[in-house]
């Protein structure tokens, strides 16, 4: 029976590969099966690619350079032969060429055969079982070891990494990722002398810089220790990991209907920066060191002209302090709407600084208690962020003489706070008996999920920076 099944899978493989069956037709087991053929033929093909390039390598061995078969096609080296011929990247190229060369038997300048360096990978390869990631990441590994493990060590660690990747044992196979940590351990354990001058090499490499863009964004690139990286993932996954919808609840205990699961379409890329810029905005405002006696402070600058609504230059616009980029409405209306806010009016003709508004908080630290110990985070649904990344929202707008009080704040993360003053978020009052005065909804499933509008009504122009 297993094998009439084996044979039927094949027939719609082979029929799939000939383009005489469509996708479209095969039912969701049959497609799954698919796969399963479709990987098992695709580890043969590359086993056989791994097994030309070291024939190709051998014989390249035993000819000078110039009239290599290599040098014949045009190519300078086998990595760029491999990378042209099969329309690869140059990184997949060389780790087939690694790891043809650590499975493939060489022969010594006496003529003396040279056992395989890696047995247990070739073999695994020649039977279909592994990957060539796999391999690579098995290889490339133990090679770390440059010769100060014995080698019966070595050989034991490879059986051993590829039994994990073929899933020896019933056990499932190990992704090329994981597997890269399982050699890792191997190569800790067996090596141990060998991990401080690694992790000297890693410490000295580590950096973070930044640059801007023609559009103002800030683009990072960031190197860190295996260990800086293990403290940055997990502080972050435990902010964009997937949570349980919250939303309020109806007179009769039911959940409401509506889109509200539909708030938040951000892309977990995106959730990522914004819950990294959120932990180091609280930080900012709680433990960071003080700079001129008081905490790092967001500081945008404008003019009398601006002020007053007759703005006719560039120079006569809002901007941010530090960066010298426009302050966009957004950016205005949410800094109005909450925080620490330093306004600075500068003279229209030479630019001198005419008055540094004092700081000042529109929601006292006593109010933010209180909204804090109400709401418990964003009040946007699905939304996990804590009180101390969550900005304070006034419901009726500030500049339309909302009052600053409890009853008329709400707590919004960055992300959601943007949102709202964007209008793809609104702000309702909640059902009664549902236990809160105001609920978050979206203007449209569509706005929400891709933050694109439908319409385009007319949106007010935020109020100005107060100088007072």
């Amino acid at each position: 029976m297993r094998a009439e099944q084996e044979t039927t899978e094949t027939a719609v493989v082979d029929a799939l590969v000939d383009d005489s069956l469509a996708t479209s037709s095969l039912l969701d087991a049959e497609m799954l099966a698919a796969l399963d053929e479709l990987a098992a033929r695709r580890r043969s093909i590359d086993a056989a690619i791994v097994e030309v390039v070291g024939e190709a390598a051998a014989r390249c061995e035993r000819v000078p350079v110039a009239e290599s078969l290599v040098r014949a096609g045009g190519h300078r080296s086998l990595v760029e032969a491999v990378e042209h011929r099969l329309g690869m990247r140059r990184g997949e190229a060389r780790s087939i060429c690694e790891v043809a060369e650590a499975t493939r038997a060489r022969a010594s300048l006496t003529g003396a055969s040279i056992p395989v360096a890696r047995p247990h990978v070739a073999a695994a390869l020649g039977a279909a079982t592994i990957t060539v990631s796999q391999a690579e990441q098995i290889v490339a590994g133990l090679a770390a070891t440059g010769g100060r493990v014995a080698a019966c060590d070595l050989e034991r660690a490879e059986s051993e990494l590829v039994a994990a990747a073929t899933g020896a044992g019933g056990e499932t196979p190990v992704p090329p990722a994981l597997l890269r940590c399982q050699v890792a351990t191997w190569v800790d354990f067996l090596d141990p002398d060998g991990a401080e001058p690694s992790e000297e090499r890693q410490r000295e490499l580590r950096s973070l810089s930044f640059s801007s863009r023609r559009d103002g964004m800030l683009v990072a690139r960031m190197l860190c220790t295996p260990e800086q990286g293990e403290v940055l993932q997990t502080a972050l996954d435990a902010h964009v990991a997937p949570r349980r919808v919250r939303v309020d609840c109806a007179d009769d205990g039911s959940e409401p209907d509506g889109d509200e699961a539909a708030c938040d379409g951000r892309s977990i890329e995106q959730r990522r920066i914004d819950a990294l810029v959120s932990i180091v905005a609280s930080h900012a405002a709680t433990t960071a060191p003080r700079t001129g006696g008081g905490a790092p402070t967001l500081v945008v600058t404008t003019t009398l002209a601006d002020l007053e609504g007759r703005a006719v230059r560039p120079a006569d616009r809002a901007h941010v302090q530090r960066s010298g980029a426009p302050a966009t409405a957004a950016l205005v209306a949410r800094i109005v709407c909450d925080g620490l806010v330093h306004p600075v009016l500068v003279g229209d003709d030479d630019g001198e600084p005419l008055r540094l508004g004092r700081a000042r908080r529109l929601f006292s630290p006593a109010q933010r208690r209180a909204i804090a110990a109400r709401d418990r985070g964003c009040r946007a649904p699905g939304c996990s962020a804590p009180p101390g990344w969550c900005e304070a929202h006034h419901v009726t707008p500030w500049s339309l003489d909302g009052p600053t009080d409890v009853d008329n704040g709400m707590l919004l993360c960055a992300f959601h706070h943007h949102e709202v003053h964007r209008e793809a978020l609104v702000i309702e009052r909640a059902p009664a008996g549902s236990g809160r005065r105001w609920h978050v909804g979206a203007t449209s499933p569509h706005r929400a999920r891709d933050g694109r509008r439908r319409s385009s009504p007319q949106r007010r122009r935020p109020a100005p920076l107060s100088t007072a």
